[in-house]
Order: C-alpha cells, then structure tokens, then sequence
C-alpha cells in the first residue's frame, strides 16, 4: 500500500536510508518514515494487506530520542514519549511524523464508537501526545468496547492467515453443506412415504386373472 509522499523532504536536502523506510537529513534528523503509522490514519484506501501492515509499522529502537512537546518545552516540565509503553502495551504504535501515539488494531480495524457511540479520536482518528496523564489514557482506551472488537478482528485475521480458523466464505461454504445435509435428512422419510404409496397403488391397480 503506497503511503502518502511526506510534505516535508526537498530535494537536495535528504538521502535515503534503511531501504525504503525512511528519508533522513544530512545530519541524521529522521524526516520521514514510510511505514510510520501516521501516514495510514483516516485512510480510507486500506481495505487489503491490513495484518501485513500492520506487522511491518515502523517501531523506534530503544535508543530512539523522542522529542519534548512544545508546550513542554520549557526544560522545567521535560514529557516526552516512552519507549517502555510500547512493551507494556502491545498495541500501542508511536508516529515520529505526528510526534504521537495510536492504537494500531483500532487505526485499521475500528469503525465505530461501539457501545453508547464512544468516540473515535484519540488514539484512534488523532494522535495522542497527553504525555502526562498517558498511562491513564492508555488503560481507558484498552477498556473501551470498540477496541476489544479491533483487537478481536487482528487476532482474527492472523489466525485466518496462519491456517487456524476458516475464512468466513469457507464458513459459509461449510454452512451451506451442512444445511443441505439437513435438508435432505428431512425430506428424506417424505420421499420414502411417497414411494411407498406409489407401489401399494400401483400393486392395487394389477389385474389379477381369475382361476
């Protein structure tokens, strides 16, 4: 799935590092990353290859120097991004383009609010960056009901693509047959009863010669 170009490169002023995951600067200042998770928010064009994406988002290396929020950029109150949250919670994916976090199973998977309409926002349609209070956030976005369904749909897919479980075609190929089976189990004591009749008719109706 070709991501959308970074608005940020010039020409002249980037070369091309690590294969095709990112652009760097000559200085080393990662501009854009290709399987950053922020170029796949509100992108409706994904509909194929989610698990494969999904499983190949970029993830920062311990090393990684996260950047301080402007609004924490005071260096008395230094909040930044950490990189054991991603260990702590699985599906939580870090965009270096939005300088925020997502959910990565509910950017791809949800589509609505689930229960009493909860809102898509952040975590989910925007970034979070509420460095103070994120573990709190975190621990609520997990508990809400449209991302336990988001969940469910990755582990879904993953086991569909490992073999595990049948596609829901094959289920509803299997359905199918099944009820067909059904079907012909029960009409099968109407048919008999049917043939039955015909033959003790067909016997009434033989002429039988007199001595």
């Amino acid at each position: 799935i070709p991501p959308p170009q970074s608005q940020h490169v010039k020409r002249g002023l980037a070369r091309t590092v690590s294969g095709k995951n990112s652009v760097t600067l000559l200085s080393g200042q990662t501009l854009y990353i290709i399987l950053d998770i922020g170029n796949f928010v509100n992108n409706k064009q994904i509909t194929a290859n989610k698990l494969d994406v999904i499983n190949s988002l970029w993830v920062p290396p311990p090393t990684h120097m996260f950047p301080l929020l402007a609004k924490y950029d005071d260096k008395k109150v230094k909040l930044r991004f950490r990189h054991k949250w991603l260990i702590e919670f699985k599906w939580l994916s870090y965009s270096a383009k939005e300088n925020g976090a997502f959910c990565k199973c509910c950017v791809f998977f949800a589509t609505t609010g689930g229960v009493n309409s909860q809102t898509l926002g952040a975590l989910v349609k925007t970034k979070m960056d509420n460095w103070k209070k994120a573990k709190e956030i975190f621990n609520s976005h997990q508990s809400r009901q449209f991302h336990k369904e988001s969940i469910s749909a990755y582990e879904n897919l993953a086991k569909i693509k490992e073999g595990v479980q049948e596609s829901v075609i094959d289920l509803i190929d299997e359905n199918r047959k099944k009820q067909v089976a059904q079907n012909r189990a029960k009409i099968k004591p109407i048919i008999e009863a049917v043939l039955v009749v015909e033959r003790k008719c067909h016997l009434e109706d033989i002429e039988i010669p007199e001595n």
